[in-house]
């Protein structure tokens, strides 16, 4: 039986996303194998190798979530096309704060890159996905973007009142 090694910074065992100072990401611990100090063996990963591996997990899914019922099947994405339009600097485009993924509170999963479809009648398709923080996909929801321009609009009558 192996043990996990601990993070010295944190004092606790190495979690998803942790980064080290060469920039390597821990992804997991391999528990079928120990190392000769009796630690599980670690996976860590390259920025570019993780965010693939985050590309592959979010299309595999993207494709399991049509089985709730409203999503349509139709699903053509692919990891570079995801590449293509996730934010270079890893910016939610609607509140501009930085995305990172996991965590394990609310607060910190708010902040997680969201893959959201801009028409909620289409599928997971080229032309009609974006990335957004979790937050911002939470409240979206499955509203077409008319209905949250016409909120935007309400929001700005009752802050307009509550100024006066």
């Amino acid at each position: 039986m192996g043990k996990k090694r601990i993070n010295k910074i944190t004092g606790e065992p190495f979690k998803q996303g942790y980064v080290r100072d060469d920039g390597y990401i821990f992804k997991s611990y391999e528990f079928a194998s120990t190392d000769e100090n009796g630690f599980y063996k670690e996976k860590w990963m390259s920025p570019q190798s993780h965010l693939r591996w985050r590309m592959a997990q979010i299309i595999s899914k993207s494709k399991r979530s049509y089985r709730r019922g409203s999503i349509p099947k139709e699903n053509n994405l692919t990891i570079d096309y995801l590449l293509e339009i996730f934010p270079n600097n890893f910016r939610c485009p609607v509140f501009g704060y930085k995305m990172e993924w996991g965590g394990e509170t609310t607060l910190e999963k708010d902040t997680s890159p969201s893959l959201d479809r801009i028409d909620p009648e289409l599928g997971y398709i080229v032309g009609n996905v974006q990335f957004i923080s979790t937050k911002v996909n939470r409240v979206k929801s499955d509203q077409h973007m008319k209905r949250l321009v016409e909120l935007g609009d309400w929001a700005k009558k009752v802050l307009k009142n509550v100024e006066k």
